[in-house]
């Protein structure tokens, strides 16, 4: 955490707009760090965890001294009405899927792969979550991702498709 402070008071000072940038992904957590529960536990027993993006705010604010603001970046992506592109691929999506299931295909995701509209078997969750290999994929220093070498890998998670069975046909 005293790294990732030092690197976002430097970025700020050395921006000319005066400011710097830091994105957390839902679920994420500094070595350290805690997200709290609040509220009542559902009818599984889980309670409400904390903002990640809100406590990480609070941190870096309480460690720099630096004003801080934690935003959705979620809803910023996701709002505005979507362009053709998107309606396009989102209704071409649910036709796909309603031919797998008038056909009694099952325990499919429809994807786009190579360009083309393509279905894929859902990840067995018996082989547990997906995991990436840090050291090749970012940099650990500056946590920011390795932009070089990345021809012929797949878009998210860096593993070879033919490598990662459940993206077999």
């Amino acid at each position: 955490m005293d790294h990732l402070v030092e690197l976002l008071v430097e970025d700020k000072a050395n921006n000319p707009s005066k400011y710097s940038f830091a994105i957390a992904a839902e679920g994420a957590m500094w070595k350290g760090g805690e997200l709290t529960e609040y509220g009542p536990a559902d009818s599984f027993g889980h309670r409400h965890k904390a903002n990640v993006a809100e406590v990480l705010a609070s941190e870096i604010q309480a460690r720099s001294g630096h004003e801080t603001l934690a935003s959705e970046l979620t809803y910023d992506l996701r709002s505005g009405d979507p362009d053709a592109v998107d309606s396009m691929v989102g209704i071409t999506f649910a036709n796909v899927a309603m031919n797998l299931i008038a056909e009694g295909v099952s325990g499919r995701m429809v994807a786009i792969r190579g360009g083309k509209y393509s279905h894929s078997p859902l990840p067995d969750p018996d082989q547990g979550p997906r995991s990436i290999d840090i050291p090749t994929m970012y940099n650990t220093d500056r946590y920011r991702p390795i932009y070089t070498n990345r021809m012929g890998l797949p878009l998210l998670l860096g593993i070879p498709v033919a490598e990662d069975p459940s993206l077999q046909k």
